[in-house]
């Protein structure tokens, strides 16, 4: 009876569908500004204060099993929702080439080679959101820096990315 019992347990085991999975890589690059314009007036004469705080590139690339049908749906960014742009990625690995001293660029694997469908996400603009959300998003959101949210079968998931692997600084001329 036992036997049977655990025969069944893991039939049902391996016949119950799991979550499908979506793996993330995530990267993000600090873009330090040129030379900011200093002793800058409006046109009454008056001094502005200009703050130019650096500005972040993101490298965001979603990799799932090229047998699924998956859409990629909006996502967070440090507690921000973006509406995104997808397109897929040709071939990996994905390499990333910081190039702020040309005769010795620097080359950054972003994606490894693998055999998963790989598609590139682009942050396009920030949306306001008007949906209240559930607690438990809203505690994903808040310890994740970055949060995706995808679609499968008509199923809503979502994906956290906990901090953001960080690439050397863009330098503007």
């Amino acid at each position: 009876m036992k036997t049977l019992l655990i025969i069944s347990c893991l039939f049902l085991y391996r016949a119950a569908p799991g979550q499908p999975t979506l793996k993330v890589f995530a990267f993000s690059q600090e873009a330090v500004p040129g030379i900011v314009a200093k002793n800058v007036t409006d046109e009454n004469g008056k001094p502005v204060e200009r703050k130019k705080e650096p500005a972040a590139n993101y490298y965001i690339f979603a990799g799932y099993s090229t047998s699924m049908k998956i859409t990629i749906g909006d996502l967070w960014i440090s507690g921000k929702m973006y509406r995104v742009f997808v397109k897929p990625v040709d071939s990996t690995p994905v390499i990333h080439i910081n190039d702020n001293d040309p005769k010795a660029p620097v080359r950054e694997l972003l994606v490894p080679s693998t055999p998963l469908r790989v598609v590139e996400i682009t942050v396009k603009d920030m949306v306001a959101e008007k949906n209240k959300r559930p607690s438990w998003l809203i505690s994903m959101i808040r310890n994740s820096d970055l949060v995706v949210s995808w679609y499968y079968k008509g199923k809503k998931y979502f994906t956290g990315v906990r901090k953001f692997k960080k690439l050397l600084p863009q330098m503007a001329i």
